[in-house]
């Protein structure tokens, strides 16, 4: 992302908007049916207390919930996270099995949270679960073509795939910011990529043996915000909720779900099968087009 430094612009809006941007974000696993559940449930690496998740916390605190989906609704990839949003008291699935069952624009989630945001008074929360920059790249574009040029045809529609999110986050944002309530939105990805060769092509996959697997954006705007602030400390994934409950002024007594910043003695991420330690990976630095 040029938000973080990538030299070629791929988040035009991010890259000037108003808020806290967290460059040392890491995920707890690198795919998403792993990283997901442990981020929006409490978990200690293995266990996940699929219960104990950000929508019931939401609903604790009296706020009504929305769970807006372009993944899938059923399949092995996709059913941990769809425990989480059969939670939340509205849901809206564009896919009715699996997350490749369909290739639907993220776009389309749009009418559907401006028509939400249109009837609903103050106290939501909305989750938008997007397809983003999953491969097939390409096919994220759904038509479009690539804003990014390269030579490589993958990488031009993968950093395209940034813009798109990039102008997603905007039109919420601007969605929010019309209604003249007080709002916060958060942004992160679920895991990183890979570099691969695919056919003599050289391309991103999943994998678990690599930094660039877990190294993610989080972002946090707000209706008063002022700055554009980069924040370098480190923060993990699995202390999400936390910070989700300091932002949304929620009060939580369990000390496990409060933010750890601050101890950076070990990083600690599940690599699909037990936790290692983040630091000691292997480097797999991005590539220009």
């Amino acid at each position: 992302m040029s938000l973080f430094g990538y030299p070629v612009s791929t988040t035009p809006f991010l890259d000037n908007a108003k808020g806290r941007f967290y460059s040392n974000y890491i995920s707890t696993a690198p795919n998403t049916f792993e990283s997901l559940p442990r981020t929006l449930a409490l978990s200690n690496g293995h266990s996940i207390a699929l219960g104990d998740n950000i929508i019931t916390l939401a609903k604790a605190a009296g706020l009504n919930t929305h769970w807006l989906s372009n993944q899938g609704l059923f399949g092995q990839f996709d059913t941990p996270v769809s425990k989480i949003a059969m939670f939340s008291d509205n849901h809206y699935f564009l896919k009715k099995g699996d997350y490749q069952s369909r290739n639907t624009d993220d776009d389309a989630l749009l009418p559907i949270f401006d028509q939400l945001l249109s009837r609903q008074g103050q106290g939501n929360l909305y989750v938008l679960h997007l397809m983003g920059s999953h491969a097939d790249f390409c096919e994220r574009l759904n038509g479009e073509p690539p804003s990014v040029e390269s030579p490589n045809k993958e990488l031009a529609c993968y950093l395209s795939t940034y813009r798109k999110t990039d102008r997603f986050i905007e039109q919420v944002y601007q969605s929010l910011k019309q209604t003249g309530a007080p709002f916060k939105l958060f942004y992160f990805s679920d895991h990183g990529l890979s570099h691969k060769d695919i056919g003599g092509i050289r391309s991103l996959r999943h994998s678990g043996d690599t930094r660039q697997n877990y190294q993610v954006p989080l972002l946090v705007l707000s209706d008063r915000d002022q700055q554009h602030q980069i924040i370098d400390d480190p923060l993990s994934a699995f202390d999400f909720i936390g910070l989700f409950a300091q932002e949304a002024g929620i009060r939580v007594a369990h000390p496990e779900v409060m933010p750890t910043m601050a101890d950076t003695d070990k990083r600690w991420v599940f690599d699909g099968q037990r936790r290692v330690d983040f630091d000691q990976l292997a480097d797999d630095p991005p590539e220009l087009p």
